[in-house]
């Protein structure tokens, strides 16, 4: 009777160590699993920056396409200097923004270029109207 009380405490023993096993096995197992959702979630969440980043780009692109255009077409207005000084100005700051900004990609967790400045902020060189203008 003795050495079958022995038996079963050691039975006892042996169940609640693999309870504890199984135990921590599933709480390893839930927490990888919640580890791998947020980084799903993140990985979402830097594809869509990313895809706006690019929007961004190309609209700015597509801005400074538009000004050099205008700059090299002929004025057709009287005044046409002060608009051409002010074209040029805003050529800069766009050619500046778009040469120091980084590809997409090229270092990861590196911070992006700051955005256009609102028109009316203080710039550089504001345009200067041509001497024989009103």
């Amino acid at each position: 009777m003795h050495c079958q009380e022995k038996e079963s405490e050691a039975r006892r023993l042996d169940v609640k160590g693999q309870l504890e096993d199984l135990t921590g096995q599933h709480k390893d197992l839930w927490e990888f699993h919640m580890l791998e959702q947020r980084l799903a979630r993140e990985i979402r969440a830097l594809e869509r920056s990313k895809e706006q980043l690019l929007s961004e780009r190309r609209l700015v692109r597509a801005k400074l396409r538009d000004v050099e255009r205008r700059l090299r077409s002929p004025p057709e207005v009287e005044g046409a200097r002060a608009v051409n000084d002010g074209l040029k100005a805003e050529l800069e700051i766009f050619g500046e923004q778009v040469q120091s900004a980084p590809e997409v990609g090229a270092g990861e967790g590196e911070a992006g270029p700051e955005l256009p400045r609102a028109r009316g902020e203080a710039d550089p060189e504001p345009p200067v109207a041509a001497p024989d203008a009103p």
